[in-house]
Order: C-alpha cells, then structure tokens, then sequence
C-alpha cells in the first residue's frame, strides 16, 4: 500500500480497526482492578501527517506504507496516575487479548547517560495485532495484517505531548527567523516536564495511595476490627485481617487513646486463640500451600501491640501486664524469647518517648514490678531482669530517618531524684527476685541485670551527678552480692566475680577524663569497700581457690586486682605457680581430700574439656614429681574422674611409669571398661601401637560402642600411625560401620571428629570405592569431607565423580530436605577436579540425560563448581559442543552456562549456540532470559546499571560476521532499551513516593 492507496481505502480501515482496539481496551482496563482510566482514545493517521513522516524518512515513494510506520492506527489510554499505568502494563491483560510485536514496543522514559536525556517524552508504546482467534470471527477478518500503536500514559503527561506534538514535533522549516524563539519554547515545555508536571504526577501519586490505604480500611472499621478478630476460626484468617489492620486501619485511627484498651486485649486474646489453633493450609488454584503457623500470627499481633504501647500511662501500665501475662501463659522457649525482646524494646531508654515523658516509661515499669506478688516474681524472673536491666540504662538512644539517610542519636541520663529513684528501687526488686530464684540459670540472668546498674556511658563524659548515681548502684549491687557468695556454685561465682573485677578497674584503673569532685570521690570509696567485703566473702568459700586455678577460665588471681597489666602470659604463670604448690602439698595423708575434690570440680559442667586446663598442667606435674599418687587415682575406680582418665593418661605418660598408662589401655580393652577414654587418649597419642589400635576396635565393635570407634578413626589416621593394615582394620571398617549406623556419621553424641586426609590419598580403588560408598549418604558436604575428597580425587579422580553421580539419584530417593546432592560450593576439591576437563564434561552430560528431573538440583552446576571462572580451555570445550550436537546439546549448554555471570567468554559460547539454532527455535527465548538474569544488585537504580552493562555487551555481538547472531543481538538490544527505561521508571517512581512519606527527619 503506497500513500495514494492509504489515502483512498487505508485511512478509513485503519480508523475502524482503532476503534475496534479502543473497543476492546476499554472491557479489559474494566477487569484490572483498581484501575483509574481518564479516557481511551482512538485515530487512525491522517494523509498530511503521514505524507510529512515518509518524507522525513526518505520513504515518500514507498508501496509498503504499511510495513515502514507503525503507528497507522492509534489508541490511547490515558490513566490518572503512574501507578495506574504501572497496574494495567504489568497485568498482563495486554499480552492476554492481543499478540504483541515486542521487536517494534517501545517505553519513552528519560535514562541518564543514554541517548534519550533530553526528550522528556514519556510513554509506553505498544505495537499490536488481534490474535489469530479473533480473526477466525467474520468481524474481524478484514483487519488481518493490520498493526496498531497503543499508548498508554497518565493524565498529566498525556497534555504536555499532546502540546508537544503539535507545537515541537510539527516543527515548521525555519531560516533566520524565530528560531531562537521556537529553541526557548522548547526548552520552556522540557522545563514545564521536568519542573511542574513530573512532580505534580508524584504528588497525585501519593493523594490516591494515601485514599487507597484508607479506603481499605474503612469496611473493616465499620464492621468493627475487634468483632471481626474475635470471630476469626482459624491462623490464615486471622493473619489476613492482623495485616490489612497493620497497613491500613491503625496508622489511620485519630483516637486511639479511647480505644487502645479493646485494641491491647483483643490482640492479646487474638495470641492466645492462636495458640490453641492448629496450622491450616491454604487452597490455591495450583494446590494447597502452607498455612501462616501460631507463630506468624502472634509476630503480627505482637507488632500491633507494640504501636500502642506508649499512647498514654494506663497504656504503658498494660502493656506491663500484656507482657506478663503472655510470658508466663506459654512456657514455650522461643515464644518466651521474642517476648523478652519486646520487653527490651518496650523498657528501653528511647529518645523519642523519653523526649516527650522523661523517665515516666521506667517508672511505671519499676512501679508495677513492685506491685507482683511472690509467686509471679518468681516465674517472671527472666522478664524483669530484661525490663530492669533497661531501665538502669544510662544512654538515651533512638533514630531518626528521611527519604535518603537514617541518623543514630545517643545522649546521657540526667540523673536526677526521679532517675535516682527508679534505679534504687529497680535494684531492690532484683535483690528481691534474687532471694526467691529457684535455679542458678535465673539467679546468673538477675546478677546480670544487676550489673546493668555498674555501667557508664560508652561515649562522651558523663556528668558528676550521673557517675555518682552509677557508683552508688555499683556498690549497692556488690554488697549484696558479697552476702549471697556462699550459697554460689562455683562457676556462676567464677562469672560473678569476674564481673566485679571489671567493675574494679573501670572504678580504679579507668580511663580519666577529669577530676572527681568530693561527692564522686566519696562513691568511689564505697565502691572499693564492697569490693573488698566481696573478695573477703569469696576468700572463704570452699574450693573456691582451686576451682579458679583448675577449671575456671574467666579466673581473677590476685595480682589481676593490683593493676591493670595481669595480662594472659602473667596468668599463665600464676596458674603453673599455684599448681606447683598443690603438687608440694599432695601427700598420702591429703590425698583422699584430694580426690574428692577433684570429684567435686567434675560435677561441673563447662560445655569444654579444654577449660580444665589447669588439671591438664596438674596431671602433668603429678606424672613427673608424684606419678606414684596419680596412678592410685588412676586405678582406684573413681566413677565420678571417668572424664579425667584421658588427662591422667597423659600425665603418666610423660613421667617415669609411662607402663601404667599401657596397663591400664590394655586392661580397659580386655574388659571393655572406659573404652571411651582411653580410646580418646589413643587419637591424640603419637606413635602408638598399631596393634593396640586393632584390638582396641575390636573391643569397641563387640560393645557397640560409637564413640569409641569415632576415636579409634582418628587415631588410626594419625600420620604416626597409619599403615596400610591401619586401614583395612581400622579406618574402612570403622567409616562403615559408622555410616550404617548413622548416615551423618562423623557427628557422635554432638562432638564432630576430623580424620586427618593423609591416608585417604593412598587408597587402591577398591578401597576408595569402600569409603565413598559411606559417604554418599552425608546431608552436606562440609570442609572436613571435602579435605577428605580432595585426598581421595588425587589418584581417584573419576571416582570422586562417580561419588557425586551416585549423590544424584540419592537425593530422590529420601525424603529430606536438607539433603545436597552437589554442594553450593567447592573449596579444595575443585583444584584435583579441574585437572580433569573431559572426565567433568563427560560425566555432567550423562547426568542431564540420565536424570534431567534431577539434574535441575544444582547438579547442573557442578561445572561452576570445578571451573569457578570459565576459562578459554572450558570455553573451547562448551563451542564444540555446540556446533557438534546443535539443538540437542542446547538445553545442557544453557544449564552449564546458568553457573556464570556474564563474561566475553560465556557470549562467545552463547554466540555460537545461536548460530547453530534454527530462527523459530523456542530455545532462543531460553536464552534471552538467561542474557537478562541480573542477581544481586545494589541500590534503587541497580538494575538500571546492570541491563546497561549487559546492553554494552551485547552490542559486542554486532560486529559478528554471522547475520543469525546479528538479528538476535539487535532484537534482544531492543528487550533490554525497554528494560532499562521500565526500570529507571520504576526506581523514580519509587524514589519520589518514599520521598513523601519520609519527606523530613522524623523519628523510627
């Protein structure tokens, strides 16, 4: 069709086929929800307009109008807001009712730094036609082959083009007159854009988000919040209506103040039915999916209760007892804790309550813990000792934010009568509680409250006032705590004094910022005498002394009080001084105190054998000098030192009856008594018997002893013990029974062990198939497995592969989530593997056809994983592939190049995968979307940066000599020009709405 034709018979097609477009764009824009259309128009272009395009593209003679513009038929829709246009393009409703030529689609948006910066004009051009099934219907057919523009932009935007057009883009042919004029009036109407409308455009953004959110709530404000979250039967529904409450009813409620009562009891209730209520799942047109847990629930409720905890002081009263009652109504652990943080959250010192209420939230905290009766005291312990500990703080902290920068606040307590007040009786509800604690794990959580009353401020210099007010606390708490240190276990007095010598040094060896005045002086003094009234009252407590030298490792010796240069060396020598005292003292008259000492110093759990360091030093010293009373303790059947025999062992062993240790070994084994211990001392002894090391094992088979055999694995990879007979009878043996025992076999009764890799480097291949047959069922692969991998993939390479084929079909086989069948990462394995690119390739190929469901499980980027960075070698290996098995090969091609970030090397593989695919391949757009992938990005314009780097790279594939490549470079250039604008669209739409909701400092 030339423009002659147009002129006589197009013009009038094309206005009809329009308005069928308009037609339909008008029922579909009816269906998007909340969609706010201004009008939708329709035209089809006239002959001047058209006649003055074609000669501007030099095509004024063409027979193929129809194919050079594509705007012959026009829509509109021109919709209120830019979060209107934003709904309707990304409903899908478009793609849904019509077939859409992508190639010529075009979004108008200004991008910095591209072609584009100076015009302002924006909107989102579609190029269409009806889809094939409406041009099967009769009223239809005519239009077949027929393209039409739809636009679709806002209100605003829609005015200033409309002006545009027809003032600037139908601009008349100037010379030497009113040119400069015209080039004013262009810069006037990009100033109007840029100036008055795109801000106005936010602004009406931020009005009709501000009444949406408003409007939803008004239907749950009228049926009555409260009403509907009591008549809630289930978690997901109560879940739905906490949420719509959270965004869009309580940040609009002008009285709270009235209603914060019902509002804090029915959320509490709301908790507490939750509780009771089983989780549910939910229906969905794909199938059921979880259901939102008690948890969930009470998370969301919690949140709300935390909006109005502060709206006046029966408030703050309530939300006490809120707490309260929800701490001690659940004795689960982990409700319990995020219950303490909302204690923490709700009694600390916050700069925005304390700006409007001074210390009023502490006092009605203190005021109300006053008030409890003894038995919730008591169960409450942990709950009063997190609000307290806050409301001895010293440091007044909060935030404040905008639109594009969070500042942290912080200033000190003015310590006044009413701040002296509530840190007074704050610590004597703790004395209290503490009196009436039934278990040491509460009485260490009130000591560490009480010593929240010790600390200054981290920052700045606090004034004489206030340093006095810490200092009496200080030496209050102390005292109290010296009258209480009998009735201590001696590691929760370990910890306790511990933290009086920090409080010690803080008081006499910190760092000093200016002189104390009389009142301050005076406090120090009271606060040196409490610690000297606790040193004194730990002086005489039983064993105390020895414990700190034999088991503790937060000790204080002390020297340690004499200056502040008691350094880890100093300790060390303290330490080994004491003992040496002890061994002078050790006698036969003394020993069976001894002995129940040691007895005693047992009983004690420290969660770390190593913190018996000074015992080890002990042994050692008593198996040099008096090895003679160690081997009685040793052999004098003490049940209670069973966790001891090891570090007895070793004494003896460095002394001059090195037999008894042997003896006793020997016996151990032959009766199967202590196997466990002495076979501990076996894997860390240098150059034992080998011989030992079987029959030891064969004793820990016939008891079953897992623990023992665990040993015996260590020990028998042990560089001085290994030989070739260790393996077969000790390590391959002991690593199979193990994994039949348990598949996660290296971890035994919570204590991982680590079997030194040197043997597993020499294995034959019958004896490397043996241990990695026991390692395919280990969930992960951890460093320590992977050490042993990498021994193994030394001589055994391709059996380390088989290993992970093996993996694969495993992983269906057993329901376990946590299973990885190919581990997200290689750290030492990928350095044996690499040295093998055929044997990798091989293998992974014959993974994706064996098991392509499978091979979906990050088995397809093991690849990645042996080659981190796709090297020229990989490169070259990946092409061949390509051109040799063409469209078959493809799938596996893009699953390998999924592991890598874009790179010249992955292009030049991807360039010859479309050179080799045919032009209607579905596999391209399989490919387009792996070009796009982006991961992580950072900032609110990231994923502009990121299409940007990826459009300048793929314009790399322009000079290539191959057309196919060029055609799909250009067409996929063309995706990523709409990405971009789409995206910088987005990213200032989102900027400019936080922009006025954070639109000054206010407080978070």
């Amino acid at each position: 069709m030339n423009i002659k034709d147009y002129e006589l018979e197009g013009q009038s097609l094309y206005a009809d086929f329009s308005k069928t477009v308009a037609s339909i764009l008008g029922v579909i824009s009816a269906q998007v929800p909340r969609l706010h259309v201004q009008q939708i128009q329709s035209r089809a272009k006239k002959v001047p307009s058209l006649r003055l395009k074609l000669e501007k593209l030099g095509l004024i003679d063409s027979d193929c109008v129809e194919m050079r513009v594509k705007d012959l038929a026009g829509c509109r829709i021109v919709c209120y807001t830019d979060a209107d246009v934003t709904r309707f393009t990304s409903s899908g409703a478009m793609q849904a009712n019509f077939e859409i030529d992508w190639d010529r689609t075009k979004i108008h948006h200004p991008v910095p730094d591209g072609s584009g910066t100076e015009n302002l004009f924006q909107s989102i051009n579609y190029v269409l036609r009806l889809t094939d099934a409406r041009m099967q219907l009769p009223e239809y057919s005519r239009f077949a082959g027929l393209h039409c523009e739809v636009q679709v932009q806002t209100t605003l935007k829609h005015a200033w083009a409309e002006m545009e057009h027809d003032l600037i883009y139908k601009r008349p042919a100037l010379q030497g007159f009113g040119e400069k004029l015209l080039d004013g009036i262009e810069a006037r109407m990009r100033s109007i854009m840029r100036d008055h409308l795109m801000p106005a455009s936010h602004e009406f953004q931020k009005v009709v988000s501000d009444f949406e959110r408003m409007a939803a709530g008004i239907e749950i404000v009228e049926a009555g919040p409260m009403k509907l979250l009591g008549a809630c039967s289930n978690n997901n529904e109560r879940y739905d209506l906490l949420e719509r409450i959270e965004n869009h009813v309580l940040p609009y409620y002008e009285d709270v103040t009235a209603t914060h009562r019902d509002w804090r009891s029915t959320l509490v209730a709301c908790i507490e039915s939750a509780w009771a209520t089983e989780t549910n799942p939910i229906a969905t047109p794909f199938g059921e999916i979880a259901g939102y847990s008690t948890d969930a629930v009470s998370e969301k409720c919690l949140r709300l209760l935390q909006q109005i905890q502060f709206i006046d002081r029966p408030a703050v009263e309530e939300t006490f007892d809120a707490l309260l009652r929800l701490y001690l109504g659940n004795s689960n652990e982990k409700w319990r804790q995020r219950i303490l943080r909302m204690a923490h959250e709700f009694a600390k010192l916050d700069r925005r309550v304390w700006a409007a209420a001074g210390p009023g939230v502490q006092e009605l905290v203190v005021a109300r813990a006053e008030c409890l009766e003894t038995g919730v005291l008591t169960a409450s312990a942990p709950l009063l000792a997190t609000m307290l500990s806050d409301a001895l703080g010293v440091e007044v902290t909060g935030t404040t934010s905008s639109y594009e920068a969070v500042s942290i606040h912080s200033h000190h307590v003015q310590a006044g009568p009413a701040v002296t007040s509530i840190r007074s009786r704050a610590l004597a509800i703790l004395k209290k509680t503490y009196r009436l604690a039934d278990s040491d794990l509460t009485r260490k959580l009130l000591i560490d409250a009480l010593f929240a009353a010790t600390k200054l401020p981290y920052r700045g210099v606090p004034s004489d006032s206030l340093v006095e007010a810490v200092l009496e606390s200080a030496a209050d708490a102390i005292e109290f705590l010296a009258a209480h240190v009998n009735a201590m276990p001696l590691p929760l007095l370990e910890a306790t004094e511990d933290r009086v010598h920090g409080v010690h040094r803080q008081n006499r060896f910190g760092e000093v910022t200016q002189a104390d005045g009389p009142i301050v002086a005076k406090a120090r003094a009271r606060v040196s005498a409490a610690i000297d009234q606790f040193r004194q009252a730990t002086a005489g407590v039983a064993d105390f002394e020895e414990y700190c030298v034999l088991v503790g490792f937060r000790s204080n010796f002390p020297p340690a009080w004499d200056g502040p240069n008691f350094g880890p060396a100093e300790e060390t020598e303290y330490r080994r001084r004491a003992i040496d005292g002890y061994v002078a003292d050790l006698s036969e008259a003394n020993l069976p105190r001894w002995v129940n000492l040691l007895k005693r110093l047992a009983t004690f759990e420290t969660g770390d054998m190593a913190s018996f360091q000074g015992l080890r030093i002990l042994m050692e010293e008593l198996g040099n000098a008096r090895a003679d009373l160690l081997r009685r303790i040793l052999l004098g059947n003490h049940p209670e030192l069973e966790r001891f025999i090891p570090t007895m062992l070793h004494g003896l062993a460095a002394g001059p009856q090195r037999g008894v240790v042997y003896e006793f070994i020997d016996g151990s084994i032959t009766t199967s008594t202590y196997l466990p211990q002495v076979t501990w001392y076996l894997s860390v002894e240098t150059g034992g018997d080998t011989n030992r090391l079987k029959r030891a094992f064969d004793a820990a088979l016939q008891s079953d002893d897992e623990q023992s055999v665990a040993n015996l694995l260590v020990a028998s990879t042990s560089p001085s013990n290994g030989n070739s007979s260790i393996v077969e009878d000790v390590l391959l043996p002991g690593i199979e029974y193990l994994s039949r025992k348990d598949p996660q076999w290296r971890r035994i009764g919570g204590w991982t062990f680590h079997l030194d890799p040197a043997p597993f480097r020499d294995l034959t291949e019958e004896q490397a198939r043996r241990v990695l047959n026991a390692f395919v069922a280990v969930s992960s692969i951890d460093y320590h497995l992977e050490d042993l991998l990498s021994a193994v993939a030394v001589m055994r390479s391709r059996q380390v592969i088989e290993y992970f084929e093996r993996r694969i079909p495993y992983r269906a086989s057993v329901d376990d989530g946590r299973y990885e069948a190919i581990p997200y990462q290689f750290h030492t394995l990928h350095k044996e593997l690499a040295k093998h690119l055929g044997l990798v390739l091989e293998a992974v190929r014959s993974w994706s056809k064996k098991w392509p469901k499978e091979f979906s499980y990050r088995a397809d980027r093991f690849v990645a994983l042996v080659f981190p960075e796709l090297t020229d070698e990989l490169k070259e290996a990946l092409v061949a592939i390509a051109r040799n098995e063409g469209e078959e090969g493809v799938e596996f091609l893009i699953a390998i190049l999924d592991g890598y970030e874009a790179h010249p090397n992955t292009h030049e593989v991807y360039k010859e995968i479309v050179a080799n695919l045919p032009e209607d391949s579905l596999q391209l757009g399989s490919i387009e979307t792996r070009l796009d992938a982006t991961g992580v990005v950072r900032g609110e314009f990231g994923f502009v940066a990121a299409y940007q780097e990826k459009k300048d790279l793929m314009e790399s594939w322009l000079a290539d000599p191959r057309l196919r490549v060029v055609g799909f470079a250009k067409r996929h250039i063309r995706t990523l020009e709409r990405e971009i604008a789409a995206e910088q669209r987005r990213a200032e739409e989102s900027h400019e709405l936080r922009k006025r909701n954070f639109p000054k400092e206010s407080n978070e």
